[in-house]
């Protein structure tokens, strides 16, 4: 079973990531976060696999929070997930 924490401020799309995790066979979803102070305490807590990330949280940007959780957890997989209205 791979085990799958998604990080996401939006509830509406956490909700949805959770959802679309927990529908795949093989795949769990151990823990929901919605910014990076809440991350830091549950990521390590649940140690999963693998990490959907969004790019911008309201405290702290996904980039820097993947940086911190890496350093506690080496082996843990980023995946970054974000969406941008320019096409450009």
């Amino acid at each position: 079973m791979t085990r799958v924490a998604v990080i996401e401020d939006q509830s509406t799309t956490r909700k949805m990531l959770v959802e679309l995790v927990e529908a795949e066979p093989g795949y769990c979803c151990v823990c929901a976060c919605a910014n990076s102070r809440e991350a830091f305490v549950e990521v390590p807590k649940h140690r999963p696999d693998v990490v959907l990330m969004d790019i911008h949280l309201p405290d702290r940007s996904g980039i820097a929070c993947t940086a911190k959780l890496t350093e506690k957890l080496p082996e843990l997989q980023v995946i970054m997930v974000t969406v941008y209205n320019d096409t450009d």
